[in-house]
């Protein structure tokens, strides 16, 4: 090795190639993972703008329902009167109020 520090011999051709391919192998690599990460990053932001709307629909609509439930804890049932709200959407976002 040291040999090739000290020679005044450059670098081959088939040294040079793959040195090519290895930096074009990790920038293709480095260019995939920030592609998916900004995937990521968007999909998360839909998905809470989403769960924010549905939130605020549940609580700011101001119509609820009042029921009655039983919570049983350790065999002591008990009856509480709540207030829910929730969302029009099917399988939509309910919210819970005493």
């Amino acid at each position: 090795m040291k040999k090739k520090f000290l020679s005044r011999r450059g670098e081959t051709l088939l040294e040079v190639l793959v040195a090519v391919v290895v930096v074009a192998l990790s920038a293709a690599l480095l260019a995939t993972m920030i592609a998916a990460g900004a995937k990521i990053g968007s999909d998360a932001e839909t998905a809470m703008k989403k769960y924010y709307e549905q939130y605020n629909t549940a609580e700011g609509n101001g119509a609820g329902a009042k029921d009655n439930i039983t919570i049983t804890y350790k065999d002591y049932p008990r009856n509480v009167q709540v207030t829910y709200y929730n969302t029009t959407d099917e399988g939509s976002l309910v919210s819970y109020r005493k």
